[in-house]
Parts: structure tokens; sequence; C-alpha cells
């Protein structure tokens, strides 16, 4: 390493001017520097000896920009970065039920309305009741795709035994919410409504008939993707 005789500047060997002061080394009093020569900026350090000049065309990074993490790897090779709107789902998400039955089969019924039901029951002296509460048992089964309810057998033991055709009404009310879970329509259990209306007024039957058709008819409407319409 050579040493500035008029700044006492650290320079390279091959070099014949020191970059500080311009002054030709070896020199004393030092020599006037090439024509076109200008000193370095006061602070200026040279830079190391491996350092190499950037490629053609190089463009230095934007203003506030920051160096990756140390350990950090480079995508690989063909890397498509997410759209910015992607947000993964949180931690133990479950996709919604898939609405098996309404995509299995697109089974629709036939939308009664409890008023009419009500009147053909009392024309027909309740042989139009059972056999109603027999094609509501059917519907579940045909919209699920599946033997939800064992639809004859719980209409031959409602006719004779009592306990039989309440138990025929819970089926029917707990397999009606469930259908209409999987269908996105909204319908709630209410059997134990019908239980104390029935025991406080004695219409229990009618309003279960009520709700029942208009159960169904949710379902219905939301299978066919449109508003209700009259009977």
């Amino acid at each position: 390493m050579k040493y500035c005789p008029n700044c006492n500047q650290q320079n390279d060997d091959a070099a014949a001017f020191c970059f500080s002061c311009a002054t030709a080394l070896g020199q004393p009093g030092g020599a006037p520097p090439p024509q076109g020569y200008a000193p370095p900026p006061q602070g200026y350090a040279p830079p190391p000896q491996d350092y190499a000049p950037p490629p053609q065309g190089y463009a230095p990074p934007p203003q506030g920009y920051a160096p990756p993490p140390q350990g950090y790897a480079p995508p690989p090779q063909g890397y498509a970065q997410p759209p910015q709107v992607y947000a993964p789902p949180p931690q133990g998400y479950a996709p919604p039920p898939q609405y098996g039955a309404m995509m299995n089969n697109g089974y629709i019924g036939v939308r009664r309305s409890g008023i009419v039901v009500i009147l053909l029951s009392i024309v027909t002296c309740g042989i139009y009741m059972y056999w109603w509460y027999y094609q509501c048992m059917e519907d579940i089964n045909r919209a699920s795709g599946e033997q939800r309810i064992n639809s004859l057998g719980l209409l031959l033991g409602s006719i004779f035994c009592f306990p039989v055709a309440i138990y025929m009404m819970y089926t029917i009310d707990k397999n009606l919410s469930r259908l209409a879970q999987e269908n996105g329509a909204y319908y709630k259990e209410n059997f134990i409504f019908w239980i104390l209306m029935t025991i406080v007024c004695g219409i229990g039957s009618l309003i279960a008939i009520f709700q029942i058709c208009n159960g169904f008819t949710e379902v219905w409407n939301r299978r066919e993707g449109y508003q209700p319409q009259g009977y």
C-alpha cells in the first residue's frame, strides 16, 4: 500500500495519484492531476477490493426498499403470486354442507295449503288427513333421496294406536327440519309447541298442519329459486 505524502491517505500500490487529494504518489510536492480530474467528495471511502461495477441497465432500488430477511429463498421458477384479495380460511374452518338432496334428484313436491288440508280432512272425516301425513313422509323420502321414514308402517300404526300417531308427527317435524337445513330453507322443530297447544286449547294438530305445509313450501321454493306463489 502507498501513503500520500500530502494527506497521508492510504492508496493502492498501483495508484499513480492519491484518490483523496490527487497528489502524484512518489513525487514530493505533488504534480498536477490529469486534465478533467475531479477530487472525490468529502467523506468518500474507496470501494472494497472485490467490488464489481453494476451491470449495464441496472436501476437502484426505490426509496424505502428493505433487503429480504436472512434465510430468504426466492420462489421457484414459474411461481405465480396469488391475488391480493385472497385470504386463506381460518384454522378449523369447515365448508358449509352441500345441499345434497337438491343437487342429487331435484325432487319438488306439491305445495299444499293448510286451510285446504283441514277442510278436506273435515269433509272426509279425517281420511284425507291420514293421506296427507303419508304424502308428507313420502315427500321427505323422495326429496332426501333415501328412506328416512317408514311411511306405510307409521301410517298403519297411527290408525290403530294413538301414541304412534304422536310419534309420526314428531318424526315428520324432525325430518322436515333436517330437509330444510339441507336445502337452505328456514324451518325449526315445533313438536313441543304442538303438544303444549294440544294440552292448553286442543288446537295443536291444526297448528301442526299449517306449519308443516309452510315448511314444505319453503323447501320447494328454495329448490326452484323463486318467491312463494298462491296455492
